[in-house]
């Protein structure tokens, strides 16, 4: 045979092999080339730790209801922290993008199943079931209805759903009286320097930061408009198996006559939801 036809046929089948690995690829990696998660590969979990009592750290133990629900969670499927799974600080605007980018395996930082998050990503089982509310400094006496929020200087961390209502009900037309920010505690700032009159957050939340504010703060007592929500874990759109099985796992957890679900919610709340409140899997044994 002669040297020419040797090399055709390896060049052709060196060509198949690409085309064959590249086939694979495709078959394994979708929805911009993100590898679907698989038994054995870690599973990484964003977070955003300023949001007490839903997520909170303690020098570098996460803490909080999002991450205690995933301890349960993934306790029941039978992984080890640190093994299996660990939590990652990330900013709350930047997890959804992390996690359709296949940066993040999920997301558990509060989220809301919103319009526009829908076919982005994948949502669990809900695990809470909160609304929004209006912090503001416990000597504000001019705001008695939630009409009264109409172009008033207004508080909320970029990307919640705290800044979607703000954005919808409350912001002038003119000049954005809506201050969009990185951080709760960047948002809870600009309401005590003076810089917003109104933070516009979770109820849980914003009792933690009433209990720690030393009665500087209050919630005040009007209905905001469309504010009532659950919350969810969020996954990539190619990790269906995963979100199934955090989704069946997380009800039975619900479900269970003894439910561990609702213990640790219990245990934040029995500490006024305060930053800083030990882990739910920390907390000191009640014993003989």
């Amino acid at each position: 045979m002669e040297k020419k036809q040797i090399y055709s046929i390896v060049g052709v089948i060196v060509v198949a092999a690409i085309v064959i690995g590249a086939a694979v690829a495709i078959i394994n990696q979708n929805d911009g080339g993100v590898k679907a998660w698989e038994p054995g590969d870690k599973i990484i979990i964003a977070t955003s730790p300023d949001f007490a009592p839903y997520d909170d750290i303690i020098g570098d133990k996460y803490v909080g209801i999002d991450a205690d629900v995933c301890r349960a969670v993934f306790t029941k499927m039978g992984l080890t922290e640190g093994k299996d799974y660990e939590f990652q600080t990330v900013n709350f605007d930047s997890i959804v993008l992390g996690v359709t980018q296949g940066k993040y395996t999920m997301g558990a930082s509060g989220f809301t199943q919103t319009a526009d998050r829908i076919g982005k990503v994948l949502f669990s089982e809900e695990y809470a079931k909160v609304k929004q509310v209006a912090l503001v400094l416990s000597t504000t006496t001019d705001i008695t209805k939630a009409d009264d929020l109409k172009g008033v200087k207004i508080a909320v961390q970029t990307g919640t759903t705290g800044d979607t209502l703000a954005t919808k009900n409350y912001e002038n037309s003119s000049a954005s009286n809506i201050q969009r920010l990185t951080t709760y505690s960047d948002a809870l700032n600009a309401v005590t320097s003076g810089k917003a009159k109104v933070l516009i957050l979770d109820s849980k939340t914003a009792e933690s930061m009433v209990a720690s504010s030393d009665k500087n703060l209050k919630v005040l007592d009007i209905s905001l408009p469309g504010s009532r929500e659950d919350y969810g874990f969020i996954f990539n759109n190619v990790n269906t198996d995963l979100c199934m099985q955090v989704t069946n796992t997380l009800r039975d957890l619900k479900e269970a006559e003894d439910s561990i679900i609702d213990d640790i919610i219990e245990w934040y709340a029995s500490n006024d939801n305060k930053s800083g409140t030990p882990s739910y899997f920390d907390r000191p044994s009640t014993g003989a």
